[in-house]
């Protein structure tokens, strides 16, 4: 026995560094979440997923199922912001009926008709208030139909059960206003929407005729004042007129203005004469007769032309008769006495010219007086023209202004009656007759949406706070430990195997026997030959079954590993090494008056070990035997070490079933003596810690571990996650491979 102690010895070594197996720490915790981690949490976590679901859609198909059909009428009216009623009066009051915005004035009519106003209208008219359809438990209390008359406590809960109830908004892309009502009762229904449309129509009608009779009135009151102001502009006006000459309306339009200009004519025509004058004045004096005949054609011009022809005579006779003549003498004294006249003439045509000369002086002056006495009058009156052009501005533009309110007040008469011309009415609201609510596929769909997620969420908490070991890739993670196999759940017809109770017998689990072609018993064989191969060149021949607490298949895996092994023709002996509570025996239908506490207590016998299985006479098993005293003393004491190895000189392979190693220490000096010692965890039992800390005992005395079996599997959710070249196998291709030998197919443990 100590040469098989040190040629394990380097697998002692082995052992000691699976601390780090496949470069995992063993309190390194869990590896980075992988989709396929996720799928895992959520195949191991299915039923509580599906439950979880199940459940919510009980509960919203119940809710749905009993709740009280809800129905929905609905109305539409047309708003036009920009039609206008106020037939000139838009200016006026835009300020006052609406914004400018034809987004602001819709959203305004919302608010109009989802308002506190509205609603009382309404609840006041339908009665709503004791209607049990709509207020329920509390239209017992309730005594009148105005709300206005009720405790502010119920006036409020009406109100705002009617606003939960009622819903207003825009149609998308239009200018329809959309009101809908939704009630159990669908005559209720249909009546409020249609008294919502009522009351909204009748408060626009009121509001808008009030708005314009105030306008009005105003009009009428600054009307009159105006009037005043205009009486007393024109009376200015007219005084400035008297007091300045003015006729007419126009300041050019005057006596003064017009006297200027006679004035300024007649001054013109003076000069013109006083400068004809004078130059004739000027001519005149001269003194040449020839000029003067031009300029004062008569006497002159006869005197000149009767000397002309004396002049021609006396020439003519003179040359004739000669100068002595008489008759030339006689001439000589005629043109003398002719030119004695002419000179006259000439004097007397000068006077008259200078007398008339200085006339036209004289009225040109007394012109010019008056025109510049008359210009200064002028200049008078327009210095006094800015007042009178603001008098006159005040009085045209208050005639005006009183014009134009009058045409506005006329105008606002006719439009108070057609203040509702921007509202038309699409549809009046019908009876419905399919309820909207409650709405049975969006339900139930939504409550299965929830239940899913809610399930999902459920399960990664229970995930999260779970901390026992659930597949191989956790063992490996966790502890750092190989995995030997992975075992499936063993079922039976009566369901499940479970842990034997004092008294019992069953060996219902020894499946290699009872059910050889199961996916339990392949998993056994597998743990057979990982357990050969864990040392090929020297196999171990003494294997230690050990795990942390009770119930996680330590004895079942122990009795089947050990049948596994005697189905290979080798000779295997099976000893009950837990003395302190024995199930061995009990799988195997033996007695337990004698066995291993009786060998260490000295006790001799020959049929102390028997062979159980007729066919299968290479398997020998040891019971327990009675419960001893001390067991931890008897199983240290160097007649077990002696016994174990002189089984393995007997046998080839020797199993041992222990108890638990955190209840007891009774097994500690046989985990030295082992060739192999296997370590057993239950899926969903053994947790992390409890792992991680046997590990650490394992280490500490330095056994030789071989490695782990998960016990109690999913082999589903092994097979797909466990190890690069593992593959998923469906379960119809795992019941057409394997069988149960019951005649029906194995499901997986949930």
């Amino acid at each position: 026995m100590n040469n098989k102690q040190d040629t394990a010895s380097p697998k002692k070594s082995l052992a000691s560094s699976s601390i780090v197996t496949a470069g995992r720490p063993m309190h390194g915790g869990d590896s980075e979440l992988t989709l396929a981690d996720l799928w895992l949490n959520i195949w191991r976590r299915k039923l509580t997923i599906l439950f979880f679901a199940a459940a919510v859609l009980l509960l919203v198909g119940a809710y749905t199922f009993l709740k009280r059909p809800v129905y929905e009428s609905v109305a539409l009216i047309e708003y036009d912001p920009s039609s206008s009623a106020s037939l000139g009066l838009d200016d006026l009051l835009s300020k006052t009926f609406a914004a400018n915005d034809s987004d602001a004035r819709l959203q305004t009519q919302v608010k109009i008709l989802d308002s506190d106003t509205v609603a009382i209208q309404v609840i006041k008219r339908l009665d709503m208030g004791r209607n049990p359809a709509f207020a329920g438990e509390l239209a017992k209390e309730i005594t009148t139909a105005d709300p206005m008359q009720m405790s502010f406590k119920n006036r409020d809960k009406l109100i705002v059960d009617f606003h939960s109830s009622a819903k207003v908004g825009i149609v998308p892309k239009s200018h329809i206003l959309r009101i809908a009502f939704r009630s159990t009762d669908r005559k209720l229904a249909a009546d409020a929407v249609n008294t919502i449309l009522d009351a909204y129509l009748e408060r626009n009608f009121e509001t808008r005729y009030h708005g314009t009779q105030q306008v009005s009135e105003w009009l009428s009151t600054q009307m009159q004042d105006i009037k005043s102001h205009a009486l007393e502009a024109h009376h200015k006006l007219v005084d400035f007129q008297e007091r300045h000459d003015i006729l007419g309306t126009d300041q050019d339009e005057n006596i003064v203005v017009d006297k200027l200009r006679q004035l300024n004519l007649q001054l013109t025509n003076a000069e013109a004469d006083r400068i004809v004058k004078e130059a004739r004045y000027r001519l005149a004096q001269t003194g040449n007769p020839e000029l003067l005949a031009v300029i004062v054609p008569g006497t002159l011009q006869v005197l000149r032309t009767q000397e002309a022809d004396l002049k021609a005579n006396l020439a003519q006779v003179e040359a004739k008769f000669g100068p002595a003549y008489p008759k030339v003498r006689e001439l000589r004294s005629q043109l003398a006495r002719l030119d004695g006249a002419i000179n006259a003439e000439i004097k007397n045509v000068g006077q008259r010219l200078n007398d008339e000369f200085e006339t036209a002086k004289k009225s040109e002056r007394m012109v010019r007086g008056q025109f510049d006495a008359q210009k200064e009058a002028a200049f008078k009156l327009n210095r006094s023209a800015a007042e009178f052009a603001t008098l006159k501005h005040e009085v045209e533009s208050g005639q005006a202004l009183f014009d134009t309110l009058e045409l506005k007040l006329n105008e606002a008469l006719v439009s108070a009656g057609l203040a509702s011309a921007n509202i038309s009415i699409v549809d009046r609201g019908k009876i419905p007759f399919e309820a909207v609510l409650p709405n049975i596929p969006l339900n139930l769909g939504l409550g299965l949406f929830v239940g899913l997620f809610g399930g999902f969420v459920l399960a990664f908490v229970r995930e999260s706070l779970d901390d026992t070991i659930n597949s191989a890739d956790q063992v490996e993670s966790w502890a750092g430990l190989p995995m030997l196999a992975s075992i499936p759940s063993i079922r039976t017809k009566s369901g499940r195997v479970r842990m034997l109770q004092p008294g019992e017998s069953s060996s219902a689990d020894l499946v290699l026997l009872k059910r050889p072609e199961s996916k339990a018993a392949e998993a056994y064989r597998e743990l057979r030959s990982s357990l050969l191969l864990s040392n090929v060149d020297r196999p171990p021949r003494v294997v230690v079954f050990i795990s942390a607490f009770p119930a996680e298949g330590k004895t079942i895996t122990a009795s089947n590993c050990a049948i596994a092994l005697a189905q290979c023709g080798e000779r295997v002996l099976l000893v009950d090494a837990d003395l302190r509570r024995s199930a061995i025996h009990r799988r195997f239908d033996l007695g337990n008056e004698t066995g291993l506490s009786t060998l260490l207590a000295g006790t001799s016998a020959t049929d102390i070990i028997s062979a159980p299985v007729p066919e299968l006479p290479s398997l020998f098993v040891l019971a327990a035997g009675p419960k001893p005293p001390a067991p931890a003393e008897m199983l240290a004491s160097r007649r077990m070490r002696d016994l174990l190895e002189k089984w393995a000189s007997e046998y080839d392979r020797v199993v041992l079933d222990t108890p638990p190693i955190f209840l007891v220490s009774d097994i500690f000096s046989l985990l030295t003596q082992a060739d192999a010692v296997v370590v057993v965890v239950r899926a969903g039992v053994t947790r992390k810690k409890a792992l991680q800390r046997l590990n650490d005992v394992m280490s500490r005395i330095h056994a030789n571990v071989a490695g782990v079996i998960i016990n109690d599997a999913d082999l589903n959710l092994e097979h797909y996650y466990t190890g690069p070249y593992s593959y998923r196998y469906k379960n119809s291709y795992y019941n057409s491979y394997y069988n149960d030998g019951n005649g029906s197919s194995e499901k997986p443990k949930s």
